[in-house]
């Protein structure tokens, strides 16, 4: 039988079973020797070795002979090792009873993956590729030459090759790299000192990518040629040979690194050339590519890597650790300072390349750590490389984690041990990288500035707390380093959530017994130590009769309730900062979905709507031959009248699907829509919705006046955007609406509740909602007669900052709290007609006010509604038969044309200007996109569009989480001005007649704001006249603004 690299196993199930049945004899492998070929025949090299089955021999025994046999036989054909034989033979699926296959073409790559897999760890266990090169040839003096002869003798070079060997080096100007032919030189000429690239050493993980593409392409440079420098420049005009490890690197030191510790590892592992082990590596091995870029200096060498490696490749893009590096081994050449040259960098580099900002800072603050932590923190970037390390630019920029930092909050007071415990030290940095590396470790996990933050002042705080000890008791330094620090150091996180603990209350009171790890310490060094030392005479006391006992165990549970009350405030502030998070993903998610809808709605416009509008400035000849024209014809012009009457959404959906009921769908074409009079876009809303209902294309074209065609553009988009939200009408293809609610995958998942030593969870809805202690503890201290008083009073105190929490429906009512409910903004439009206010304003026609009429005009929104200013009074009359609701948010008129000017309103203000002036969000208007709205709903859009960004113009607005509510600081007085020689009058313009126009701000009108949305926060426009509240016009009455 047949089977790929791994049948010899003498464990293997299959070949136990077979040796097992009585009529099996003999068994011949074939065996595959890992996927090698040979020289001569070019095709798998095979083993063939026989087996008799348990009848005739025991097999336990003939199978181990069988299988050291045929290692032997690998050893001897391909110089492979046992050890590293065996590794690979017992890679495969030895273990399974699967039956027999026939030799896979993959088990080539397969084999090589996994000797590569081996080499890695190998790598990893010196701490990268160079740090292993320096380990096998610690002698620096022979480094080079002791290196070269093992490469000599595993590469051969090929005879059909041109190698440069001597130089001088050809050469090329930055920028001209392209233009020059590559060479190609041996491997063994270039260095593995530390000097010969300015960038860090390879990164383990990048090493792990480098010998995963080795393993399927080779090492290719065709397309990639590695880039060189000399170390000397008179070193160009030489007619010498190049010594072995004479070439350094302005980029591709990482490659060719990882493929020189490559080969000492194959080179300790087999005696054979690598040609035979892999010919595929061997040929590219053999060739590999160079250029040559001369430079003037060091700090340009290190610039022109960098820009290299922004372009792409394996390598990415430098990040703050790549520059650290950089800066750290160019200081030995130059004495130029890091923020010199990050300057010098910044003036070559492209803008965002440039290190500013985050990145910059980041950089300094790495530089200013100490020595040890520093080369902690460049270890765990090389493990585990920069991107899936726990560390980002933004992290690393905070100078929180420095030595010299102290945590002092602000209402400490002078003397506090917090002031010493929060100061960050030497050991307390290192210690926090050494904790960091172990809990990313067992839990990968990318760190904030704050997170980083937290852990920098949890190990501040745990070096202050054991030098406290230390200097309150003798010979207990190396059992807390090893007990405490040390598993602080491996990642314990009940010790870490202890001193969250305690960070998250700062009790004045607290001392390192108050810490449950520290004192568990402190209590086993008291038992050991001999009653004569005063460690024992300070830290315990004579254990005498049941009172002594029944005190320790009061203690005990007073420290464990103590802990689980801190588990829990750590809990309960996870928990609110996890609402927070979830709310801003709600937001966020809600804002793409209307972005979505928005994206789909201007695409239904663009296939199946026209809106067509006459020039507003037209000459004067023709607009006189357009009037003569309407006049001639009496009935046109009431007709145009009875136009202008809007009939409403509903009744333009019925009236089209009337129309078009009649309509042979099978032998139309499509329906076109013709709109002289769109007014509010009523048939425009008609023809979409029923565009997806019928079996033909619609198109609608629309013929607005110039005033009306841009709010209508706006007001069809937000009527789609509201039907694609609510699922009344479905995109076009190319678009989709995301869900309602986001997917759980999207949103961060809820903290689990803590360990609880003694307490147990208060449970509403199977969630725990709180903590109590159990009955079966009240019971036994409540009455308690030397500890029952002390236990009552902690109840009390806890009682009363954790109340026992209610089901959901329920309140708990505190008569020493206040609770301030934020005031919720309604919807325009959505309160219901409330009369009672103004009644006394309704007056029929025949009586209302007579005057000097100044204008009449006949609301195109309105049906049968005439807006009337007069002298001394304004008002709206009801014309028709019907009763006439006008809702809150309607406009009624606007200024016209005007300007804004910067002034101040308590001097200066004409009688017909307005000033951009927002008291209360919650109740004045915006008109955004023809759709009225208040501003507190659009300050709140803007500020989740554009976290960072003001949200008013002309305004400081912040906005408290707490109660949410915006608190306004005017910057800027804006004033309108409306240009009063403007000759046109209708209903967009009367409003300037009016004077004062503060007039306007009546019992039921105001002022509202058209607004647009820019980076800079809401920009206002120009402001109209609108209905404050809701109210309904019955026939023959008058509605009275104000009397001027």
């Amino acid at each position: 039988m047949e089977h790929p690299a791994g049948s010899l196993a003498w464990n293997r199930d299959s070949v136990q079973y077979l040796l097992e049945q009585e009529d099996v004899r003999l068994i011949t492998f074939d065996q595959c020797m890992f996927g090698l070929v040979s020289k001569e025949t070019k095709t798998p090299m095979q083993k063939r070795c026989q087996q008799q089955s348990a009848k005739f021999a025991p097999w336990q025994a003939e199978l181990v002979v069988q299988y050291k046999s045929a290692l032997q036989a690998c050893e001897d054909e391909t110089g492979l090792d046992p050890d590293i034989a065996r590794a690979l033979f017992d890679s495969q699926d030895g273990g399974t009873s699967e039956a027999p296959t026939t030799i896979h073409s993959d088990v080539i790559l397969t084999n090589k993956e996994k000797l590569f897999d081996l080499a890695y760890a190998e790598f990893k266990s010196h701490g990268g590729v160079r740090q292993y090169l320096h380990r096998m040839f610690s002698v620096e003096s022979t480094r080079a030459t002791d290196l070269a002869a093992i490469l000599k003798k595993l590469i051969l070079l090929r005879q059909d090759v041109d190698y440069l060997t001597h130089y001088p080096v050809p050469a090329c100007l930055p920028g001209q790299e392209g233009q020059q032919l590559p060479f190609m030189v041996p491997l063994w000429l270039f260095s593995v000192q530390n000097e010969s690239s300015l960038r860090e050493p390879t990164a383990l993980d990048l090493s792990r990518q480098i010998l995963q593409q080795f393993a399927c392409d080779g090492f290719l440079t065709a397309g990639n040629p590695v880039m060189i420098r000399i170390q000397d420049d008179a070193l160009t005009q030489s007619r010498e040979e190049i010594p072995s490890g004479g070439l350094w690197f302005l980029k591709g030191a990482g490659r060719i690194h990882t493929v020189m510790a490559l080969m000492v590892y194959i080179s300790k592992h087999t005696t054979s050339t690598l040609e035979v082990f892999d010919e595929l590596l061997y040929k590219t091995l053999s060739n590999i590519h160079c250029k040559h870029v001369r430079l003037r200096d060091k700090q340009a060498e290190l610039f022109f890597n960098m820009k290299e490696s922004v372009r792409g490749g394996i390598r990415a893009k430098p990040n703050a650790i790549s520059w650290v590096y950089s800066f750290l081994n160019l200081s030995s050449w130059t004495k130029s300072d890091p923020i010199s040259m990050i300057r010098a960098w910044n003036e070559e580099a492209s803008r965002d390349d440039r290190l500013v900002s985050t990145k910059k800072t980041s950089v300094t603050s790495v530089l200013d750590l100490p020595v040890t932590a520093r080369e902690i923190l460049l270890a765990i970037v090389s493990e585990f490389g920069f991107e899936g390390s726990p560390f980002s630019d933004d992290c690393l920029s905070s100078k929180r984690y420095l030595p010299g930092y102290s945590f002092k909050g602000r209402n400490t007071p002078r003397g506090s041990p917090w002031i010493e415990r929060g100061k960050v030290t030497k050991k307390s940095c290192v210690l926090m990288f050494n904790m960091i590396w172990s809990q990313h470790k067992k839990t990968p996990k990318n760190l904030n500035k704050s997170q980083l933050e937290e852990k920098a002042e949890v190990c501040a705080l745990a070096c202050a707390l054991v030098q406290e000890v230390i200097l309150q008791v003798p010979n207990t330094e190396k059992e807390l380093e090893n007990r405490f620090l040390t598993k602080l150091a491996e990642g314990e996180s009940v010790m870490d959530m202890e001193l969250q603990s305690a960070l998250m209350s700062k009790d004045e009171k607290y001392s390192a017994r108050d810490c449950p790890s520290i004192a568990a310490i402190l209590n086993d060094l008291c038992d050991k130590s001999s009653p004569n030392t005063s460690s024992v005479e300070l830290l315990t006391a004579v254990q005498m009769g049941e009172q002594r006992v029944m005190s320790q165990a009061f203690e005990l549970l007073l420290s464990e309730l103590d802990f689980d009350v801190k588990s829990w405030r750590v809990h309960l502030r996870k928990i609110k900062e996890w609402d927070l998070r979830v709310w801003h993903q709600r937001d966020l998610w809600q804002i793409e979905r209307h972005n979505s809808a928005k994206s789909a709605a201007q695409d239904i416009l663009k296939k199946k709507v026209n809106l067509l509008s006459w020039p507003e400035k037209i000459s004067a000849g023709s607009a006189v031959e357009l009037v003569q024209a309407l006049q001639q014809d009496v009935k046109a012009w009431a007709h145009q009248l009875k136009c202008n009457h809007v009939v409403g959404k509903e009744a333009g959906v019925s009236l089209l699907k009337a129309i078009t009921d009649g309509v042979q769908l099978s032998s139309t074409s499509a329906i076109y829509i013709v709109d002289y009079v769109p007014v509010v876009g009523d048939f425009a809303h008609a023809a979409l919705t029923l565009s997806t209902s019928l079996n033909v294309p619609v198109r609608y074209a629309g013929l607005p006046d110039p005033a009306h065609h841009e709010w209508l553009q706006e007001f069809l988009t937000q009527d789609l955007i509201d039907q694609l939200l609510t699922d009344k009408i479905k995109p076009t293809a190319g678009h989709s609406i995301p869900a309602q609610d986001p997917p759980a995958e999207h949103m961060d998942q809820k903290p689990e509740p803590p360990q609880m030593k003694k307490m147990t969870f208060v449970k509403v809805d199977g969630e725990a909602a709180g903590i109590q202690v159990p009955d079966s503890v009240q019971k036994v201290w409540h009455t308690n007669a030397t500890h029952g008083a002390e236990f009552r009073a902690w109840m009390d105190t806890f009682n009363e900052e954790f109340p026992k929490p209610e089901k959901k429906g329920t309140k708990r009512v505190n008569s020493n709290v206040t609770t301030v409910t934020p005031k919720k903004i309604p919807k325009i439009g959505s309160a219901p007609v409330d009369m009672s206010m103004l009644t006394k304003l309704l007056v029929e026609t025949g009586s209302a006010p007579t005057g000097t009429e100044l204008q009449r005009v006949n609301l195109l929104n309105l049906t049968n509604i005439d807006l009337i200013i007069q002298t001394d009074a304004i008002f709206l009359t009801n014309l028709g038969e019907q009763p006439v609701t006008i809702a809150e948010g309607t406009s009624l008129c606007g200024f016209g044309r005007g300007a804004f000017r910067f002034g101040t309103e308590s001097s200066g203000l004409q009688e017909h200007e307005i000033p951009f002036d927002i008291k209360d969000v919650s109740s004045q208007m915006a008109i955004l996109d023809g759709r009225p709205q208040y501003f507190g709903d659009l300050m709140e859009s803007m500020r989740q569009k554009f976290p960072d960004k003001p949200v008013l113009q002309y305004y400081e607005a912040k906005l408290d989480m707490v109660e949410h509510k915006w608190e306004l600081k005017k910057v800027n007085d804006l004033i309108f001005a409306p240009r009063l020689d403007e000759d046109k009058a209708g209903q967009t313009t009367c409003a300037k007649l009016v004077a004062p126009a503060m007039k306007w701000e009546s019992a039921w009108t105001g002022f509202a704001w058209h607004i647009k949305q820019t980076q800079t926060g809401l920009q206002p426009q120009r402001p109209v006249i609108v209905a404050t509240k809701s109210v309904e016009i019955k026939p023959g009455m008058t509605l009275v603004v104000d009397t001027v």
